[in-house]
């Protein structure tokens, strides 16, 4: 991970990492669904009932989307909200049209305060 990137996430209220490592101690969540398969995701912060992915940018790839999929199921499984914090409103704005374009529901997306 880029050491802005490790700043960024560590910064995310609720998160909890190593300094000397620089590694985060994510939250990691799965579920058996219905078909039997386990459904699993991290983030990298936990706040009341809030699951908290902190992004410096989203990239419009298939991988993003499944794991964007695989938060908003888990999320919905244990009654949370899934959240994407990014740092810029350029930011915000390129990750409400990623989840405009993959039909990504159940993530709210903010600006980090």
């Amino acid at each position: 991970m880029q050491e802005d990137a490790y700043e960024f996430q560590s910064g995310t209220e609720g998160a909890r990492s190593n300094p000397s490592t620089c590694r985060s101690s994510v939250p990691y969540l799965e579920f058996t669904n219905e078909a039997g398969e386990t459904v699993g995701a991290k983030f990298d912060a936990t706040k009341g009932e809030e699951l908290i992915d902190a992004k410096k940018n989203v990239r419009f790839s298939e991988k993003t989307a499944s794991e964007a999929s695989r938060q908003a199921a888990v999320a919905e499984h244990y009654s949370l909200q899934a959240v994407w914090e990014l740092p810029t409103p350029k930011a915000v704005a390129a990750a409400q049209r990623f989840v405009a374009a993959f039909r990504i529901t159940g993530i709210r997306i903010r600006l980090r305060a």
